[in-house]
């Protein structure tokens, strides 16, 4: 991370686009059965939760409204709880940097946003793929939000999942973002 302002910069403004996103109250279609998605190019793959889909470009936008939005989304049908999942190929970030980029990251969300309440900080394995797991509770402007967020290095570049939920609706939630969580493949190229 030494004097990488480039990706202190981007991860800065990133963390400040999903700390703000899930109190949207946008109206999208009836969700469709759950299947596994691939995406870029094959490289990731998971099983987003029953009923949850992509929700329309306005959706996102206000979802995420202070900065370009996550490359993929998932919502339940009124966009409160999301699955968002970016890949950043231009942000380089190696399998053995991810200690410190869970110290880093910690730090600057804490500085980003006093106040929040940690759950997990962990470094955890999912399906043989060693990822950086932070979880935490954020206010939004007008709900508490349930933060999940994983992150690893696929080709030596940045790959993040950020499940979140109004907390009121968590716990509906739970266990199919749990399941899907668990469901995520990652291959590199």
């Amino acid at each position: 991370m030494k004097g990488n302002h480039l990706l202190r910069t981007t991860l800065v403004y990133f963390a400040f686009c999903i700390l703000i996103c899930g109190a949207s109250h946008a109206q999208t279609a009836a969700g469709v059965e759950p299947r596994r998605v691939a995406l870029y190019d094959g490289i990731v793959s998971f099983v987003p939760p029953e009923g949850f889909k992509p929700p329309s470009d306005e959706v996102i936008r206000r979802k995420f409204p202070n900065a370009t939005s996550p490359a993929t989304v998932y919502a339940n049908e009124r966009a409160t709880t999301s699955i968002a999942i970016s890949y950043h190929p231009l942000q380089a970030l190696t399998p053995e940097q991810l200690p410190k980029f869970k110290s880093f990251m910690k730090s600057m969300l804490d500085k980003q946003q006093p106040g929040l309440e940690w759950l997990k900080d962990e470094l955890v394995e999912i399906n043989g793929v060693r990822w950086v797991h932070l979880e935490f509770l954020s206010a939004a402007v007008d709900a508490k939000i349930h933060n999940d967020m994983l992150f690893t290095s696929v080709d030596q570049r940045m790959l993040l999942f950020n499940f979140n939920s109004t907390l009121s609706e968590y716990s509906r939630y739970e266990n199919g973002l749990a399941r899907s969580k668990a469901s995520i493949r990652v291959t590199s190229k």
